[in-house]
């Protein structure tokens, strides 16, 4: 007992966070199914797993025995789906709902999991000799059997497994007595396309600048001429089982091909596929990419969610598409401060949608700007100062970079993006033994008891503008259970210990707050110590990068530890002040179970 008492406070010298358990799904290992796609990287020689979550180490001798059920269509005559949440009961006949059904599964791949999911639907599967062949009950992103199962030649033992897509809004369908992502689609068949379209980018084998705004215009045109809206036979579709196969075909179309990206309106989720089944069919929709198959005139592939089809366009739908490319190409231009500015005055309808595609930036969503400067920083050269042009609105500034003037060509050669709700639009320029570097503040995010707010330096140089250092000014991280307050009180800098260096010092009051019945709780039921840290981030001429106490990131920054020696000292003076209310407090943790278990829910 006094071992539990001392892990759980002892604890209170790191971040809130850690406080909380976390019991994340499975390891993501050992998936018992790699899939039935041709293209499926998966280990065909992964382990199977049993209803325990123990391995089997040897799949061959695992058998098949006459009480194992398969996913065979062609031996299911009913199926009847049952809505565990609704208490609704749905039967379906429907060989072509079936078959879809059993391709849905066959398709998945299967890990190990201790998650506990809530479960949603009930589907049991009805032989041709009026028998139950198999009982599957599915949840968000989890499928569980009654028995043991073979899947594509691996044999599953019964119990609940975890799957890589989720399959809730799947079921929903098949709940209704229709298909979401057909992976068994009959022909002839047509899809319509959706009406809305609030967004597009082009991709000329992986090049994405657009390069004149009355092109940006031509593709919303051509868009709302030939696509939104409109019927197109599907020639061949395939169904994706993996997020790593969409993002694959979608990649390789925008590398190789010349590709439009469709971004459509929040009010359709899904579209219709129209064919001669008794059955309805729909597909997600999410993002659509159009990529040209050059060997093909007038047939694209048209990809989304986890379908590709390949559809039948028509001659003015192929010559629209081909001469945006065109088009592009022959104007190649890179915008420059004088552009910025006249973009600016004149104001068009989405410019800055324009500004970014042309300079490769981020698309910006918030407000459209009220303000626009251009200033200039001293380079340490003679007459090659950089210019900054920068976009403002009340709540976000857009920092573009550049090179040259007076006389000079114009060279682009960053951005940097600061602001964001709370975090200001102010930015300085600090320099120090013959580097520049812009700093400012960013928004990290904010929700229901929680706020996040980072400040953010970049180095400036001719080759262009990057990263250096990032940390936390302003953190609010609280919930029922505790968590964590962080104020930077000042952020200075300093010579370093080599005086050829510099060093910025930011000194913080860190307030944790832990979730124990105690009389000196305030009204939340917390208790709340706290602390004045300091970090300091050092330039290290030689690394070129900021060094600090704390550990490096991937990108090579140091990142902040929620730590100090005091507050664990004032989390040591309440454990021997309050010991026996503590002890008494977690008595009833000995009759619990040491494993711990999420139950996961979906809300449709």
């Amino acid at each position: 007992l006094v071992l539990i008492l001392l892990i759980l406070f002892s604890s209170c010298d790191k971040t809130g966070n850690s406080d909380i358990i976390d019991n994340t799904h499975g390891s993501g290992v050992n998936p018992a199914n790699p899939g039935n796609n041709a293209e499926n990287t998966s280990d065909s020689d992964a382990n199977l797993i049993n209803a325990d979550n123990n391995p089997f180490t040897d799949p061959v001798n695992t058998g098949y025995e006459s009480g194992t059920a398969e996913l065979d269509a062609s031996i299911l005559k009913k199926v009847v789906i049952t809505d565990l949440q609704q208490h609704k009961k749905a039967e379906y006949t429907e060989s072509g709902l079936i078959k879809e059904l059993c391709a849905l599964l066959n398709g998945l791949s299967y890990y190990e999991t201790d998650t506990e999911w809530e479960p949603y639907y009930q589907v049991d599967l009805i032989g041709t000799d009026g028998d139950l062949a198999v009982s599957i009950t599915t949840s968000g992103r989890a499928v569980a059997f009654d028995r043991d199962i073979k899947i594509n030649g691996v044999i599953l033992k019964k119990g609940l497994y975890e799957v890589e897509q989720w399959i809730h809004e799947h079921m929903i369908r098949f709940s209704e007595g229709q298909i979401l992502d057909p992976a068994c689609l009959e022909h002839p068949a047509a899809l319509k396309a959706p009406e809305e379209i609030t967004y597009q980018e082009i991709y000329d084998k992986e090049n994405s600048r657009v390069n004149s705004y009355e092109i940006n215009t031509e593709i919303y045109d051509f868009l709302e001429q030939f696509f939104a809206g409109k019927k197109f036979n599907i020639l061949s579709s395939r169904r994706y089982f993996s997020y790593m196969e969409t993002e694959k075909a979608t990649t390789g179309a925008r590398s190789n091909c010349q590709s439009i990206v469709v971004i459509t309106g929040g009010s359709e989720s899904d579209l219709e596929i129209y064919s001669d089944s008794p059955v309805k069919q729909f597909a997600k929709i999410g993002t659509i990419t159009l990529s040209e198959i050059p060997e093909r005139p007038g047939v694209y592939k048209m990809i989304m969610g986890n379908m590709e089809f390949e559809i039948e366009t028509g001659s003015d739908f192929d010559a629209g598409f081909k001469s945006i490319f065109e088009e592009n190409r022959r104007v190649a231009h890179s915008l420059t401060p004088d552009d910025l500015k006249t973009l600016y005055e004149e104001n068009k309808p989405i410019y800055m949608e324009y500004i970014c595609k042309n300079l490769g930036v981020p698309n910006w969503t918030g407000r459209p700007p009220d303000r626009f400067e251009i200033t200039t920083v001293d380079s340490g050269k003679p007459d090659e100062p950089y210019t900054i042009a920068a976009f403002y609105n009340p709540f976000d500034v857009l920092l573009l970079f550049y090179t040259g003037g007076n006389g000079q060509p114009w060279r682009y050669i960053g951005f940097v993006p600061f602001g964001g709700r709370g975090a200001g639009t102010e930015y300085r320029v600090e320099t120090w033994n013959g580097h520049i570097w812009i700093t400012g503040n960013e928004s990290g995010g904010h929700g229901t008891g929680e706020s996040r707010y980072l400040h953010n330096w970049y180095e400036l140089t001719d080759k262009g503008i990057r990263s250096v250092l990032s940390f936390p000014y302003d953190e609010y991280f609280v919930a029922y259970m505790g968590g964590y307050i962080l104020k930077a009180d000042s952020i200075k800098t300093y010579p370093g210990d080599n005086s050829d260096n510099m060093k910025v010092v930011v000194d913080y009051t860190l307030e944790k707050r832990y979730a124990l019945s105690l009389d000196i709780s305030d009204e939340y039921g917390h208790v709340a110590v706290s602390s004045k840290v300091r970090a300091e981030y050092e330039w290290d001429e030689e690394n070129e990068a900021f060094t600090s106490a704390f550990p490096a990131n991937e990108l090579g920054t140091p990142n902040f530890v929620y730590d100090d020696p005091e507050i664990t000292k004032q989390c040591d003076k309440i454990l021997e002040q309050y010991y026996n209310e503590l002890v008494d407090s977690i008595k009833d943790i000995e009759a619990e179970n040491d494993e711990f278990s999420r139950r996961v829910r979906v809300e449709g």
